[in-house]
């Protein structure tokens, strides 16, 4: 398979894949609330079910199913062809987003860390961390070499300690107003 367009939308993660027999392939998925889009040569088919469409061919109306989601991979079965539309993630993938995830939230809880630089914590801060991450998997899945994949993981490490340190820094803000 060969993703020719990969778009990170605020409401959309949007795959097109071109496929020589069943021709482009146009998958979306809301990177909020999971709902999925599939549009098959430019027309949208309908959705019967939370992974089932429906398309017409030769005045026949088929059905295919959406397994997965862009987080975990996806493909899509039509005709009885299984196309893979989104690349599954893979195990270093995971272990240096689990990193990202972690290492500002380990480091919030440091207090000589938090003196220099106030990173927010606790569940405000693991929102902030995994809404990071989220975006930091989009890139580090778009990656083909490991080299590309471990800046974007430096990226997203260092992104998720700046905009922490930002958040703690309005939150010290906030709290020493209040008092």
């Amino acid at each position: 398979f060969q993703a020719i367009e990969y778009i990170i939308g605020f409401i959309f993660v949007i795959f097109v894949v071109k496929n020589e027999r069943i021709g482009t392939i146009e998958y979306r998925e809301s990177f909020w609330t999971g709902k999925k889009e599939l549009i098959l040569n430019g027309t949208p088919l309908k959705k019967i079910s939370k992974q089932e469409f429906v398309y017409n061919i030769n005045e026949e109306d088929k059905v295919t199913r959406i397994n997965g989601n862009f987080l975990s991979g996806a493909s899509v079965i039509i005709d009885g062809q299984v196309i893979q539309i989104v690349p599954k993630i893979g195990p270093f993938e995971i272990l240096i987003l689990i990193f990202a995830f972690f290492l500002p939230l380990i480091c919030s809880s440091i207090e000589a860390f938090a003196v220099v630089v106030p990173l927010v914590g606790g569940a405000i801060g693991g929102l902030v961390y995994a809404a990071i991450c989220l975006v930091g998997i989009t890139f580090i899945k778009q990656s083909k070499s490991i080299l590309a994949k471990f800046i974007s993981f430096i990226c997203t490490t260092i992104v998720s300690f700046i905009v922490g340190a930002i958040v703690g820094a309005i939150l010290v803000v906030i709290i020493a107003s209040l008092m």
